[in-house]
């Protein structure tokens, strides 16, 4: 219980995440769930989690926001697109 209190209401360690929605032996979905559990549970803030794709299809996207990601990219993810995700988020670091 002790640790649990030493971490509540604490920052997560990233504040973006790219997950690949399909990796072997556990999928981006699945992590993003397990993420967002373990996080809440320990009431340490939620970083955002961007779903990195092969199907854009409206299914997927929606499997993917269901799953508790922010938003999604498909591959392949283009530079510029990421400039301006991480830009959108307010992300990048004071000059």
């Amino acid at each position: 219980m002790a640790s649990v209190k030493a971490f509540r209401g604490q920052k997560c360690g990233f504040d973006l995440i790219l997950m690949d929605c399909n990796m072997p032996f556990l999928d981006g979905y699945e992590a993003t769930i397990l993420i967002r559990e373990f996080l809440y549970s320990q009431g340490i803030k939620q970083p955002i989690i961007v779903a990195i794709t092969g199907h854009s299809e409206p299914e997927y996207v929606k499997r993917a926001i269901n799953a508790g990601m922010n938003q999604v990219l498909s591959k392949p993810v283009e530079t510029l697109a990421l400039k301006r995700l991480i830009k959108k988020l307010d992300l990048m670091p004071e000059k």
